[in-house]
């Protein structure tokens, strides 16, 4: 079993991020995952809190190349297979929280991984966002050597797909913020219209 920890802080508050995180796919950074299908999405509401949470699984389509002594161990070809996540969005907390684990060749391999997004103050400027990333890996194989060889294969892809992950967000996190910028200054452009024609 292999482990992969880490955290990462983004200088924008959470309502972006997790604004964002929507809008991650499909994105060019990202060509592995293809598509994603909200397969289920309900409004959860803690009856002692009264504390309301947005729950929503969703089906990723991923295409990426398996490791070649999976292949041949096993005859694992297939490119394309999904990922199932699970989300938790509570507004009142300013937490994101996802669980995602694969469902094809589940009998030989198991990748879970878990995210968390929440709120940091600051004291320079705008409140922060903070990214606490876990990952495990599994695999049915009993001979060590091929086990490890195949889990640092598939670590190391997870790490190249973390840094390309974020990347996409910064990109669509700039995006949303551009976009608000937009929407601002046409609204604030057609109330100053609005009050020219009123005094003339």
């Amino acid at each position: 079993m292999k482990f992969f920890t880490t955290t990462h802080e983004y200088n924008q508050p959470w309502s972006l991020v997790t604004s964002a995180l929507w809008q991650k796919y499909p994105h060019h950074s990202t060509p592995h995952v293809l598509s994603v299908d909200v397969i289920d999405q309900q409004v959860v509401r803690d009856p002692s809190s009264g504390i309301v949470r947005l729950r929503t699984q969703r089906l990723l389509t991923i295409q990426q190349n398996v490791p070649r002594l999976l292949v041949k161990l096993f005859g694992v070809a297939q490119p394309t297979s999904h990922v199932l996540e699970t989300s938790e969005v509570c507004p009142a907390t300013a937490e994101f929280k996802s669980f995602s684990t694969n469902l094809a060749w589940r009998d030989m391999l198991v990748i879970d991984e878990s995210m968390r997004y929440t709120s940091r103050p600051s004291s320079n400027s705008s409140p922060t966002t903070l990214c606490e990333h876990q990952v495990s890996i599994t695999t049915g194989l009993s001979q060590a050597r091929v086990r490890d060889y195949i889990e640092e294969a598939l670590l190391k892809r997870i790490q190249g797909n973390v840094q390309l992950g974020r990347k996409a967000l910064g990109e669509v996190m700039d995006r949303i913020a551009v976009a608000a910028t937009v929407t601002a200054s046409s609204s604030e452009a057609i109330a100053t219209a609005a009050v020219s024609m009123t005094c003339e």
